[in-house]
């Protein structure tokens, strides 16, 4: 889990149901949800909000956050 400083965000990360999810915690809702295909291990937000780095057991992946989905930008 990371908290993000700029906005009121929450990111948090499961390796039984491989999923990545993004929580609005002032407004107590679910922003986002991925599903990976692999399990994930960590994940931590860049301090702007706009940026996420998951880590997985064999790679480390770099994903922009837009409004409905992570997209990687370097794996």
């Amino acid at each position: 889990m990371d908290l993000c400083i700029r906005k009121p965000l929450a990111i948090t990360c499961s390796k039984e149901d491989k999923t990545v999810k993004i929580w609005n915690y002032e407004q107590k809702k679910l922003e986002l949800s991925k599903l990976y295909n692999e399990d994930i291990l960590n994940v931590a937000f860049h301090p702007s909000g706009f940026h996420v780095v998951i880590g997985l057991v064999d790679k480390v992946i770099l994903a922009n956050v837009l409004s409905d989905d992570l997209v990687a930008f370097q794996t």
